[in-house]
């Protein structure tokens, strides 16, 4: 669990390889979603018209980026992040406050915060005009943009809250509140990078406290 990863423009290449695994998990699993689940990799994020379209089916989006972490911040990189706010406005209460019980009553370690000049996919779907509910999560990164260093630990928390939001039945739309089962997303996303030979820049790092 002491283990570190450090590379420019991690938090990318962290976020697709959750979305992969994700979808590698259900393809192995032999699981049917109970409904529809798009996984969206945008190439324009960074100026602003990465996910301006969306399916017309679609009601929540939830986009998986990276968590900032600095001196007026609560985030670290141990944490899943929340994001409450950023430069677009608030995001969804309702889908935001979801997350955060699930993260919550399911013993994740995360953070909520507000970025103030930040932006998301989720940012460029309202823009465009679609009428959904709007989320957005990831790993605590240090060094944003830079050389990123993050702790094996927010992708676990990450992963983990991506199972239990998707293991709903239905969306928030018309969802009643239960209690998910426990995640287990981690075992699945480690298992994935091992047998497929991938690797990791890997450090020694302090443990998680």
């Amino acid at each position: 669990k002491n283990l570190a990863t450090a590379h420019r423009g991690i938090h990318n290449k962290l976020s697709v390889g959750i979305l992969l695994g994700y979808a590698r998990y259900l393809k192995e699993e032999r699981i049917t979603p109970e409904r529809a689940v798009y996984v969206h990799i945008t190439s324009f994020e960074e100026v602003g018209h990465g996910a301006s379209y969306v399916p017309a089916d679609v009601r929540e989006v939830v986009a998986v980026d990276m968590g900032c972490i600095g001196l007026d911040l609560t985030c670290t990189e141990y944490d899943v992040s929340i994001c409450a706010k950023d430069s677009g406005g608030p995001y969804d209460y309702l889908l935001t406050s979801h997350l955060i019980d699930l993260a919550k009553e399911n013993g994740l370690k995360y953070a909520v915060d507000i970025y103030p000049r930040y932006s998301s996919d989720v940012g460029a779907t309202l823009h465009g005009g679609n009428n959904v509910k709007g989320a957005l999560i990831g790993p605590g990164v240090n060094a944003s943009h830079g050389m990123e260093r993050t702790h094996y630990s927010a992708l676990e928390n990450t992963i983990n809250l991506i199972l239990l939001y998707l293991a709903a039945r239905s969306n928030l739309w018309s969802r009643q509140k239960k209690k998910s089962p426990s995640p287990r997303g981690w075992t699945f996303f480690m298992r994935f990078e091992k047998r497929r030979g991938v690797s990791l820049p890997v450090h020694s790092g302090p443990a998680p406290r």
